[in-house]
């Protein structure tokens, strides 16, 4: 996001981009989106989440890093809804709302956030 520079949004929208992050590139993902977020602003995470439920996924799944391997590789995130919640507000966003959609796959998830210390009411 460094070729935003100062630049800053009221909204941001991850459209499916924080489950194919892995470790620290998270973190420093949502870094970025709280400095590009203008005071009062909302960010949206859309993002898979819990443990895979089709029989192929979960013969790949690493619960312990909470990610699927593709060859031993993680590929994807999949951390269960309190632990996204939970690491969304470590880095300094407010829960406004979430919903979960299941499908046969695994549940995905679509996080509605204002950066910390801000109203909750939108």
């Amino acid at each position: 996001m460094s070729d935003f520079g100062t630049a800053s949004f009221a909204l941001v929208f991850d459209g499916a981009c924080l489950h194919c992050l892995i470790g620290a590139d998270r973190s420093l993902c949502l870094a970025e989106v709280r400095r590009i977020l203008q005071p009062g602003g909302i960010f949206i995470a859309s993002t898979m989440c819990g443990p895979p439920r089709s029989p192929e996924a979960r013969a790949r799944y690493d619960a312990d890093r909470q990610c699927l391997l593709d060859g031993g590789v993680p590929t994807r995130t999949l951390r269960p809804l309190p632990a996204l919640l939970a690491e969304l507000g470590e880095a300094g966003f407010d829960i406004v709302d979430h919903r979960v959609g299941r499908n046969r796959w695994w549940d995905h998830a679509t996080i509605v956030t204002r950066l910390a210390s801000f109203p909750q009411n939108l």
